[in-house]
């Protein structure tokens, strides 16, 4: 009970900012970054949703069915560079849930992180780009497919996290591959 807290308490400076302050915003970890030509550390600028898109399709029918659905669920990463020093890294998971052949519901979410990057090799920048950064974005985005499919009547969809390594490595062995053939 938020009433019954003891003084001084985390939950005291949370209703009590007047005397504590503000809570700081949390900070994000640091990652070194290795290479011949590093300079620094890596920076999360910001974290945030770029695109959601949800829909019942055969609403309210579906919702009657929904506890029967079977979700289906692809993720994506890519990135774009912003300028010198800032690169934006994108998840893009989309899922749909059928029972039967049904569509109960489709979503769609593009997550997004900018990051500060020291002067690093390209490969270096683009493995942190393709596997550490969606690592680090990937719980968020999760979490709000959890809460917007709970919130919009259907069993929370919980996405298992991907393998981001691995789905690099096997990406850029396609793109060598198809390199040395032409």
């Amino acid at each position: 009970m938020a009433g019954n807290l003891p003084r001084g308490d985390i939950g005291d400076r949370w209703l009590r900012p007047e005397i504590y302050g503000t809570p700081a915003a949390p900070k994000f970890k640091e990652i070194s970054m290795t290479g011949s030509n590093a300079s620094g550390t890596v920076d999360l600028v910001a974290h945030y949703v770029r695109d959601l898109s949800f829909e019942h399709p055969n609403a309210p029918h579906s919702l009657l069915t929904a506890k029967d659905a079977v979700p289906v669920a692809s993720v994506k990463v890519s990135y774009r560079q912003i300028d010198a020093t800032n690169f934006e890294s994108f998840i893009t998971i989309t899922a749909s849930a059928k029972a039967g052949d049904e569509t109960v519901a489709i979503i769609e979410l593009v997550y997004a992180g900018t990051y500060r990057l020291p002067d690093v090799a390209a490969d270096l920048r683009e493995a942190f780009l393709m596997v550490e950064a969606p690592r680090e974005l990937f719980p968020f985005a999760r979490a709000l497919i959890g809460l917007v499919t709970q919130c919009a009547g259907i069993p929370p969809l919980l996405i298992a996290s991907p393998d981001f390594q691995e789905s690099y490595r096997i990406s850029r062995e396609q793109k060598l591959t198809k390199q040395a053939a032409s």
